[in-house]
């Protein structure tokens, strides 16, 4: 019985035994590291192959090595088995009855067979006689580039394929032959990568002509570059996969060709750990590992799955080399990650299903996450975590649900745990910012985010971040600072002008909030968003020509576009027709009913029309979309304001301008509202404010009129009572009384010399 209960407490733990080469027993997943000091002849591997038995050839910048699981043995100039220690690539030759193994070097091709070993050298130039050597095949250049074995099913053989030079050889055991690609193709680029799905076709990576396809029966060539969909014409992987897909590796992340398209992942638009894509090579379970300089990815052929948390070792570090093993005869798999400068690693997993629960959990857990069905997904992802506590992976995902689900307290906390043991992970970083966001806690969410500011500060997303959410917190000046920042790394983002326009618009300086959207437009003459945003500024500044002309353009260009119709109704309402503001605004929502702007703005016209119970269904559908727009306080203000509650609408009033509507129009209606309660005083104020905020105001004669009727002297200040005219003046001593009323400012003129 403790036998059994230690055997499972084992398994729970993820761990179980399994017999090597030697018989050694391991962990389902082990990972181990090899250097110089094991015995590998450099820490920098260029290139591997495996043989049947799993022994494991490697190519090194030091010479070759092999491994059989329990030993190393080097091959070098010095010990005679090589004729240059630069060893770039690596292939094994296997039949029935033989077994060879190829090394590419910087001086022709070394073969070994049964310990022998055999050269192949093109035609040279002695280096000490400097007389012209002839050589054994007929290589054009001895820097071997790349090797390749492929199975000639038909004469029922293996068909050795090498680069060099530029040029393909085909070594078929017997004889060699040449293929010479045309010059337009490696004009100015050489071959970089090589894979072949069978002994016909090949496909060919190039430095600058995109990715080749080289059909060797007919002799066809067909090019494929950045205008058939590649990420780049410059490639350093390629994989043929058995489905029709060719994976694609470049210096701008990784393409996947199928049927004539190709679908493009970088570190921005995916999992894709780094854009600088190394090697490609099918591994366990049928996925495909992803090597890049700064770590590997894992790709089931639908979307990258979570790396095991083994494998997160290797963050970082430059994966120069893939070779990947599964011996028949054992029962487990090894991946080996040959590095730049950190030695081989290899990678060791059960082969048994069964033991290996992981796998099936983790695809489970991303096939209900991407059905969403969350909660299912976030239990699959414990009982992944049962097994692999540590895996990073995993608690990402459950904090991705738990946002889903609208739990961002749960998300919060799994993602502290994450950045707890990974400081610098920038997609938990976002997502923890996130998870602050959607509860309002803006200062904690400006923290998360200043930590992007600080793992990452030559980036811009920490900045702009920072800024966005400043800017809801009406801390303008904080988030100009933030998004100048990020403009000296970037001058091309487009959120960074937007941000850095809505800024000044906040602080009502139009002129450069204007100034900074049509620098963008320069740029990106196209944007709707900031074309939209330039047309609202016009009508802000009155200038309601150029506001419609900016948005004609955008509707010319798509006559459906919701914010551009509802930014017309705006121009239309400022303009004072209410009619086409209401038609304006009533076609925006039709087109997109969660704009709570347009809800709030379409209230306010139902508003000036005496719509009031309009104007409360609108500003429900407002709040329904977006509790938090500025405009529904405005409006809710107007309301109050028309029924006579003067006192709760000027509370509202200061509630738009604490959320950023800090406009003429919203003073204008406080100073009204004070007018109401005969606060002469703290009206005139706000009356003036609506001048200096906008000296245009639509209502500014009026403003004038009535800041001049509030500023004339009352009778105490001319002295005392006006003299009665009449010649019935006030006995001496007694109280004369004004036309004027009284308040506690002092007396002003009536209410009906100041209504208009």
């Amino acid at each position: 019985m403790n036998a059994l209960i230690f055997a499972l407490a084992l398994y729970c733990a993820g761990f179980f035994a399994f017999s090597g080469p030697a018989g050694r027993s391991a962990e389902a997943a082990q990972l181990k590291r090899y250097t110089v000091s094991d015995g590998l002849a450099s820490d920098t591997i260029t290139a591997m192959a495996s043989d049947k038995k799993g022994n494991l050839w490697a190519g090194t910048i030091d010479g070759a090595a092999s491994f059989n699981g329990e030993k190393w043995e080097k091959y070098t100039v010095e010990n005679g088995c090589l004729k240059d220690n630069a060893v770039w690539a690596v292939g094994v030759d296997e039949g029935d009855s033989y077994s060879k193994v190829w090394f590419g070097t910087g001086f022709g091709l070394a073969v070994i067979e049964n310990g022998h070993w055999t050269h192949y050298v093109g035609a040279h130039e002695n280096p000490k006689t400097k007389k012209k050597v002839d050589g054994n095949c007929p290589l054009s250049s001895n820097v071997i580039n790349k090797i390749f074995v492929v199975k000639d099913s038909k004469n029922n053989r293996n068909n050795i394929l090498i680069v060099a030079g530029g040029k393909l050889y085909k070594y078929n055991g017997e004889k060699w032959s040449t293929f010479d690609f045309p010059r337009d193709i490696l004009k100015t680029s050489s071959i970089t990568a090589m894979h072949a799905r069978n002994g016909d076709c090949v496909w060919f990576g190039t430095s600058g002509s995109g990715v080749v396809e080289f059909d060797m029966a007919a002799m066809k060539i067909t090019t494929y570059t950045k205008k058939e969909g590649l990420p780049s014409d410059y490639v350093t992987a390629v994989y043929a996969a058995d489905d029709g897909r060719v994976w694609v590796g470049s210096e701008n992340g990784l393409g996947i060709m199928e049927n004539g398209n190709c679908v493009v992942y970088n570190y921005r638009n995916s999992k894709l750990v780094s854009d600088y894509v190394t090697g490609i090579e099918k591994v366990f379970y049928g996925n495909l590992v992803v090597a890049t300089d700064k770590g590997i990815n894992l790709h089931d052929g639908k979307g990258f799955l979570p790396l095991p948390a083994l494998l997160g070792a290797l963050n970082g570090r430059l994966i120069w080399s893939l070779n990947y093993s599964a011996v028949a005869d054992v029962n487990y798999s090894q991946l080996w990650l040959g590095t730049r400068g950190f030695g081989l690693y290899s990678y060791k997993v059960a082969k048994d299903i069964k033991e290996n629960q992981q796998e099936d959990l983790t695809k489970l857990a991303i096939e209900n996450f991407n059905k969403q069905f969350y909660e299912q997904s976030v239990k699959n992802w414990d009982e992944v975590l049962a097994l692999e506590p540590g895996n990073k992976d995993a608690m990402m995902y459950k904090a991705r649900c738990f946002l889903k689900m609208q739990k961002p307290v749960q998300a919060q906390e799994t993602l502290k745990t994450v950045i707890s043991k990974n400081p610098d992970l920038k997609e938990a970083i976002l997502l923890l910012g996130e998870s602050y966001e959607a509860v309002h806690d803006y200062k904690q969410a400006v923290k998360a985010y200043d930590n992007l500011v600080i793992q990452y500060p030559k980036e811009t997303d920490g900045f702009v971040l920072c800024a966005r959410v400043l800017l809801k917190m009406n801390n303008f000046d904080d988030a100009v600072s933030y998004y100048t920042k990020a403009l000296t790394i970037n001058t091309e983002l487009p959120s960074i002008y937007k941000g850095l326009a809505r800024c000044f618009i906040a602080k009502n300086n139009l002129s450069k909030a204007l100034d900074i959207s049509l620098q963008l437009q320069y740029r990106k003459p196209d944007d709707v968003e900031n074309n939209v945003q330039i047309a609202r500024i016009y009508s802000s500044l009155h200038k309601y020509a150029e506001a419609e002309e900016e948005l004609k353009k955008v509707l010319a260009a798509d006559e459906n576009n919701s914010s551009a119709k509802a930014i017309l109704g705006l121009v239309s309402f400022e303009k004072g027709d209410l009619k086409e503001a209401e038609k304006n605004l009533s076609e925006a929502l039709a087109v997109n009913f969660k704009d709570a702007n347009a809800h709030a703005l379409l209230a306010l016209v139902h508003i000036d029309n005496d719509k009031v119970e309009l104007a409360r269904g609108e500003l429900a559908n407002a709040r329904f979309v977006d509790a938090y727009e500025v405009l529904i306080s405005y409006a809710e203000g107007r309301i109050l304001e028309l029924e006579g509650n003067f006192n709760e609408a000027i509370a509202y009033y200061n509630q738009a301008i604490n959320t950023g509507y800090n406009t003429a129009a919203v003073h204008y209606r406080i100073a009204n509202s004070l007018k109401s309660l005969e606060k002469y005083d703290e009206a005139l104020r706000e009356y003036h404010k609506v001048l200096a905020l906008d000296p245009a105001f639509k209502k500014a004669d009026d403003v004038k009129w009535i800041i001049s009727k509030l500023t004339m002297p009352t009778d105490e200040e001319l002295g005392g009572p006006v003299a009665d005219t009449s010649g019935t003046a006030s006995s001496s001593g007694s109280s004369g009384t004004s036309s004027a009323t009284s308040t506690g400012t002092g007396t002003r003129p009536t209410l009906d010399d100041l209504d208009f």
